[in-house]
């Protein structure tokens, strides 16, 4: 197991309550740059509090270690606990509330890297338009994706003295549509 590593002054988190026959239960996750980073687990049973706060930590230890969400939520799971007649208790709001932060964490993570993907994709179009832009006041014709994933296809005559960029802008308009193709016609 490697060293934890250390927390950023600031960390962003969310706190999760839920309702339990013994009380309320709460559970902080927040998370860095790397991962999860912590937890903070409140119990409302005044007997389970010092033993709710040694996991919270041991559990905040593991996570600075780099051991996996998935074991770390399913070894604090227990089957049953002696204070709750029923099947879900405290471990259980503990060990979801990990499992759904992360999965959270990398949903943002696969979207992050959707949006750079398109950008990176969006900056060369633009780049490779700039290099062979035709001379002023030419017909293009352009293809944008909207939302939902259809497609239209358009063409403009652009107007004097505009550059590849500003034409790329004259043809989106006020529109926020991903642009995919964009060539000279005339």
């Amino acid at each position: 197991m490697s060293n934890p590593r250390k927390r950023p002054p600031r960390v962003p988190g969310v706190t999760v309550k839920e309702k339990l026959p013994c009380g309320a239960c709460y559970v902080s996750v927040n998370r860095d740059n790397a991962g999860l980073c912590e937890v903070f687990l409140t119990v409302g049973r005044p007997d389970c509090k010092l033993l709710v706060d040694s996991l919270g930590r041991l559990i905040s230890l593991y996570l600075k270690c780099g051991v996996p969400v998935e074991l770390v939520a399913k070894a604090i799971r227990m089957p049953k606990c002696p204070a709750v007649d029923g099947n879900r208790n405290c471990t259980h709001v503990f060990a979801d509330a990990l499992r759904e932060e992360a999965e959270n964490l990398q949903q943002e993570d696969e979207e992050k890297m959707r949006q750079k993907i398109y950008l990176e994709n969006q900056r060369k179009m633009v780049a490779d338009f700039n290099a062979g832009f035709p001379q002023e006041g030419v017909k293009v014709r352009y293809w944008f994706r909207e939302r939902g994933g259809a497609g239209a296809l358009g063409t403009a005559k652009l107007p004097a003295e505009m550059n590849g960029a500003q034409a790329i802008v004259y043809i989106f308009g006020a529109g926020s549509f991903p642009l995919s193709h964009v060539e000279v016609i005339e």
